[in-house]
């Protein structure tokens, strides 16, 4: 059975389960495809620029601090925050105070039903549940069951990890209501980032937002920080990083889903956003 665990031993004050770190199906932060666990980082701890092919959420039961995506875009984490780990995607979390922290990471796979439902955005890495002990026993009890089932109830435990982030995304919508709906803004990056493969114009999204399509990019750019082009530019290519987790899945395939008119002008953007071909990035994968 392919299993790596660590605890530390120390007890916890208010019932709070010791810390563990699970990984199954690999080792490790970045490499194991199914990972579970709770910590207790230190006021001050920095992931700076950190990166895993797998999609994770990061739950903050208490402490405070901040998470920065590629965009620069820098996001308050405080109790109840829970954070994303978007699919090869880098991206910096820093504590400012002591805190206890929770984790769970499945494939790339699941980010792309989530985001394809609507469920999860990458617009918005961190979401809100609420301080809740019972979830942090949560957090521990799943932890707990990925170290001890056998290799063939992986499987199993998987569906139940899958559930519990589904879960986390309706709390989090139940909190936020209607509120980031009737945010412009937000329903713009979101219409930006889908339909990747027929995508609206500029000025049909400005349209639809209610604004004119000066004041959209403006406003736009104030508050992403890029200009709209952009950004859904880098929404497209961070896809792009997602589908090409699939090796069986050809570039021309990949290039066609995503709307590019072949597999040349897809090779190109994605070489100008990330600095490398969409073949290259792929061997790195497989190297990893």
């Amino acid at each position: 059975m392919e299993c790596h665990a660590h605890r530390s031993g120390a007890s916890r004050s208010g019932g709070m389960p010791e810390a563990v770190s699970v990984f199954r199906l690999g080792y490790g932060t970045q490499a194991a495809q199914l990972r579970c666990g709770l910590q207790f980082p230190a006021a001050g701890s920095e992931e700076a620029g950190f990166c895993t092919p797998q999609y994770a959420v990061g739950y903050v039961h208490d402490g405070t601090g901040d998470y920065a995506g590629p965009d620069g875009r820098r996001h308050r984490l405080t109790p109840g925050s829970v954070f994303q780990r978007f699919p090869s995607t880098s991206h910096t979390v820093r504590m400012h105070s002591a805190s206890c922290r929770c984790f769970v990471a499945v494939p790339c796979q699941v980010f792309e039903l989530l985001e394809l439902t609507g469920m999860a955005s990458r617009q918005r890495p961190v979401i809100h549940v609420g301080r809740d002990a019972a979830l942090v026993r949560r957090f521990a009890a799943l932890a707990e069951r990925l170290r001890a089932c056998p290799q063939s109830d992986l499987p199993d435990v998987l569906e139940e990890m899958v559930s519990f982030i589904f879960g986390l995304h309706r709390q989090a919508r139940k909190r936020l209501g209607s509120a980031a709906e009737d945010d412009p803004l937000s329903q713009a990056a979101q219409w930006l980032a889908e339909a990747l493969d027929a995508p609206p114009s500029l000025p049909e999204v400005a349209r639809r937002a209610g604004l004119s399509y000066s004041t959209f990019r403006k406003q736009f750019a104030a508050h992403y920080g890029v200009p709209p082009v952009v950004y859904r530019v880098r929404r497209r290519v961070e896809r792009a990083m997602a589908l090409l987790h699939q090796p069986e899945l050809p570039l021309k395939e990949i290039a066609v889903r995503l709307g590019y008119s072949d597999v040349f002008a897809f090779s190109a953007q994605f070489r100008r956003v990330s600095g490398q071909s969409p073949s290259a990035f792929r061997r790195v994968l497989k190297a990893g």
